[in-house]
């Protein structure tokens, strides 16, 4: 199986191809086949590796993501 990382350019969506077909990372953390939810990424904004299944839609872990709304709240 050829798993790949990518991000859209203009968007910049992440995804995952796998063999030839392109995943959303949000779809591809809720796979069962823990080849796909278990590939690692890095997260959209610090940058640390994590598992698919460990990532939000948008490829932010769950640190950045309190952290963003810790901020918010301020």
């Amino acid at each position: 199986m050829k798993i790949k990382s990518i991000t859209h350019k203009k968007t910049g969506e992440r995804a995952i191809i796998v063999n030839g077909g392109i995943i959303p990372v949000g779809i591809a953390a809720l796979c069962t086949d823990s080849r796909i939810s278990g590939f690692v990424i890095e997260c959209t904004e610090c940058r640390v590796e994590y598992p698919v299944r460990q990532l939000n839609e948008g490829g932010y872990c769950e640190e950045c993501v309190n952290t963003e709304i810790e901020s918010a709240n301020a």
